[in-house]
């Protein structure tokens, strides 16, 4: 998997990949799974389809250590960039662009993989490539060996990380010292001890690509690791369509994609629109504090953004934060009739009637709004 990805977009690792991968010659472009384009190499769409009708789908410990995979390529690609820099302005351009399809071959990877929701479908009957040991003793010490390899990793990864990855860190940090503290102030924590004894006896001898959460601390790790890379203006829209129901309802952590979202509003366009949806559901399902949500969403409305590609998912947003929810104050409220009025004036004639329909549910539904019309 980490082969085809890279071989795909660097060719520089072809060499390595075997033919029935595709990686080919040096150059990356030959064997049967690197498609050659003028603008670089990308990973062939027959070759992904096979990879998810013969490994991903059937068998849950393969898209474990694809997930594994997936990050470490991403995170070696990122390690390189401090050689890479030492050259001139166009080594970077270079450099950049072959990064950008890395990680647009290994986004696309990512978005095969279905995620794993519940313990039952990991016990399926027949859906491990190589089902787990018998013995209990023997499948914790693979466990903990993997723990510990991947714990190694994650240092490294830390080490060589730009300074959010550091805060996120400290947030982690900050999240177990307040589990400590729960603990030491007892009441919950007597009551939450024997439910961990039972879970840590149910999951003893198992390895960790037969436990749920290894499953989701794997998807979110791979993630991150793909989403810090240069990717395209097409990849990043189609991740950030992807996340908030594919991705953000089933990882551990979600809030650690809140500075992505806010880097991908800072692009403008289509990718402001779908990074503001991303930080919706943080703000109401995960207590993210963003103070600039409506001052970002009004500079949103205007006309050029009823008749965008993305026009429903702008709409849907707009409704469910205006109308659908009680977070918004009431000179907002009113600040948003009147820009939606504005809107509607020179929008296309279906986005001038959702707006006028969205202006007066909100001026029916928030009383203090009807001073608009009534001076």
């Amino acid at each position: 998997l980490a082969l085809g990805g890279a071989g795909g977009a660097g060719g520089g690792d072809g060499a390595q990949a075997p033919s029935s991968v595709g990686g080919g010659g040096r150059g990356g472009g030959g064997g049967g799974g690197g498609a050659s384009s003028d603008d670089g190499f990308s990973t062939d769409e027959s070759l992904l389809e096979l990879l998810e009708r013969e490994f991903l789908r059937p068998h849950r410990d393969v898209r474990y250590f694809a997930y594994h995979a997936v990050r470490n390529v991403a995170n070696d690609a990122r390690r390189r960039e401090g050689g890479a820099k030492t050259g001139g302005d166009d080594d970077e351009d270079v450099d950049d662009k072959e990064k950008g399809r890395l990680g647009e071959n290994l986004l696309r990877i990512l978005m095969r993989i279905e995620s794993v929701s519940n313990e039952e479908e990991l016990g399926e009957g027949g859906s491990f490539l190589f089902p787990p040991p018998p013995v209990a003793k023997e499948g914790a010490k693979i466990g903990d060996s993997d723990e510990e390899s991947d714990d190694d990793e994650k240092e490294e990864d830390d080490g060589s990380s730009s300074s959010s990855s550091s805060d996120e860190g400290s947030e982690d940090e900050e999240a177990a010292g307040a589990g400590q503290k729960r603990k030491r102030s007892g009441g919950g924590g007597a009551r939450d001890a024997p439910r961990k004894k039972r879970s840590d006896r149910k999951n003893a001898g198992r390895p960790y690509f037969a436990l749920i959460s290894k499953h989701r601390r794997a998807l979110q790790d791979s993630w991150l690791a793909v989403l810090r890379l240069p990717l395209p203006n097409c990849s990043l829209n189609a991740a950030l369509r992807a996340l908030p129901e594919s991705v953000l309802a089933v990882v551990p952590s979600p809030l650690r994609f809140a500075d992505f979202f806010s880097r991908s509003y800072d692009l403008g366009g289509v990718s402001s629109v779908l990074a503001l949806e991303g930080l919706f559901r943080l703000m109401t399902q995960e207590g993210l504090e963003y103070p600039e949500f409506y001052a970002s969403l009004y500079r949103l409305c205007e006309p050029r953004s009823f008749a965008a590609r993305h026009r429903s998912r702008f709409l849907k947003l707009l409704a469910d934060c205006l109308v659908r929810t009680d977070m918004l104050p009431a000179y907002c409220a009113a600040a948003f009739c009147k820009r939606l009025c504005r809107s509607a004036l020179s929008c296309p004639v279906p986005g001038a009637l959702f707006a006028v329909a969205l202006t007066s549910n909100l001026i029916r539904r928030r009383g203090e709004a009807a001073c608009l019309i009534h001076r």
